[in-house]
């Protein structure tokens, strides 16, 4: 950045100088002091102690936490987050810095609703709840240009700005000199160039299962992706052209799509499994493309030999998909959103135990009405959202 000078002929009154000498002091000794609690992002161990303080009688907080100390409460409370299949926190440094998918997954785990949720489920429950703004995947960090997104069955696009939200289903279209790059929530990124094309058709991240599965689409353009690595066997990043389809487990590697449907891959880091697809759709032959690499596949599913990538097209990849990330896609939580969460899991943590009480007295109800044998009415045992419903057979089980 260039550093801005006063012209010669510039002049500034004593007054003026006095007063912005004052307000410089002021500043650099009052406001941080004032707002440093407030803007400072909290860490692992003083969320899990803002959440045991909100809700002394969850499941999820010691009995005795009045008791320990903040160590003692989050080491207890960790385990027992643990226990009821929430593993967010699980190995993590207590005073580093709480990153975004564990508000969403601790914050979930503490209104009491069900373990075995993927991430965006989370946040959609999250967002119903008012606790969380946008049920997205990811967010824009850095933006060139023109570039616009939208979403099945919307008819306007939308401009994406830096820290745009990604929804799943969403269709990103770059202009020319344009660029685009995204960061979901398992951390594996997308660099989009320009006169591109590109649709996020699946994303199923549960980072308590270490599982994490992407389907993205390129239809045109040049698309540079870095996947992570999910310890889960199932987890699976795809990416789909006209002309094939890439199979990738955490690597990072380029893909540019021309408009006859030619379709380019190029690796940089680790493998990708290709495999080209006829007009008909019928698969051809897979092969790996390791680092280095590269391989085209015609629009009519004609695929090369995997060879070394000339240097032009190295070259070319790179700085068509080159962007900056202009801000971190994890933006932290305030000592003051901690706490406003806080609260508001409670009042569903609550809400859900008193639901489960009343269905409970419900079964319980039921389950004392006069019937012979071991046979309930038919219509009793068909009534919705009984905890272990059960429906008859309409022929006997042989």
């Amino acid at each position: 950045m260039r550093k801005k000078f006063l012209r010669p002929e510039s002049r500034i009154s004593l007054p003026a100088l006095f007063f912005t000498i004052l307000a410089i002091i002021f500043h650099s000794l009052y406001l941080p002091s004032a707002f440093s609690k407030e803007k400072k992002r909290i860490t692992r161990e003083e969320f899990i102690n803002v959440l045991a303080k909100h809700q002394p009688t969850s499941s999820l907080v010691p009995k005795n936490s009045a008791a320990l100390s903040e160590d003692e409460i989050y080491a207890q409370t960790i385990q027992l987050l643990k226990l009821q299949g929430f593993n967010a926190l699980e190995g993590k440094d207590p005073g580093g810095p709480l990153l975004d998918m564990e508000f969403v997954v601790v914050t979930y785990a503490f209104t009491g609703a069900p373990a075995g949720k993927g991430l965006l489920d989370q946040k959609l429950y999250l967002k119903n709840a008012g606790i969380v703004i946008s049920p997205d995947i990811g967010l824009a960090t850095a933006v060139e240009g023109k570039v616009f997104q939208s979403t099945d069955g919307e008819k306007l696009k939308r401009r994406t700005q830096i820290a745009s939200p990604v929804f799943l289903k969403d269709k990103i279209d770059t202009g020319v000199n344009s660029k685009v790059s995204f960061a979901f929530d398992d951390a594996s990124t997308i660099s989009i160039g320009e006169n591109a094309r590109v649709k996020i058709t699946k994303h199923i991240f549960d980072p308590d299962k270490n599982l994490r599965q992407t389907v993205v689409q390129v239809s045109l353009g040049a698309v540079r992706f870095a996947v992570t690595k999910e310890k889960n066997k199932d987890s699976t990043f795809k990416v789909i052209t006209p002309a094939g389809i890439a199979g990738v487990r955490g690597t990072e590697f380029v893909v540019i799509v021309k408009p006859d449907g030619t379709s380019t891959f190029v690796g940089l880091e680790g493998s990708i499994e290709t495999v080209p697809f006829s007009p008909e759709g019928k698969p051809g032959k897979a092969q790996i493309i390791s680092g280095e690499q590269t391989q085209e596949i015609s629009g009519q599913g004609q695929a090369s030999a995997v060879t070394r990538v000339p240097s032009e097209l190295m070259q070319k990849a790179q700085q068509d998909t080159a962007i900056d990330p202009m801000i971190s896609k994890d933006q932290g939580v305030t000592k003051l959103e901690a706490e406003m969460a806080a609260k508001i899991a409670n009042k569903e943590r609550l809400s859900n135990e008193a639901q489960k009480e009343t269905a409970t007295s419900e079964e319980d109800e039921i389950k004392s009405l006069p019937h012979e044998g071991n046979d309930l009415p038919k219509d009793l045992l068909k009534k919705p959202g009984l905890p272990g419903e059960q429906t008859l057979p309409d022929k006997p089980v042989t």
